[in-house]
């Protein structure tokens, strides 16, 4: 939760709207400064996330293409086996032959 939400109750609201004309100038160009504000966060935001995702893809590898009939090993990190201790036991179970593709 946010800051926000813990104090109020309700998440704030993050676009402006103007659902009526303010009547004052003063108003309408403090609004008008929020929305430009608000465009600005937006953008330089979107530049961020995009920075982090080029950069963070480039240690990432592709995951192995694996088809019917081949052999593969299983990492035994979540599967229960009777060793009495995790240390112990085997990291790879196999070799299994795929019989089915479920999917990517």
């Amino acid at each position: 939760m946010s800051p926000f939400f813990v104090n109020k109750g309700f998440y704030p609201r993050l676009q402006i709207q103007k659902t009526k004309e303010l009547s004052s100038t003063a108003a309408n160009k403090y609004m008008n400064k929020l929305e430009l504000i608000y465009h600005k966060l937006k953008e330089s935001l979107e530049k961020a996330q995009s920075y982090y995702q080029v950069s963070a893809d480039r240690c990432r590898e592709k995951p192995p293409i694996i088809n019917v009939g081949e052999a593969v090993f299983v990492l035994v990190q979540l599967i229960r086996s009777t060793w009495p201790s995790r240390k112990l036991s085997e990291r790879y179970l196999g070799p299994f032959i795929v019989t089915e593709k479920l999917g990517k």
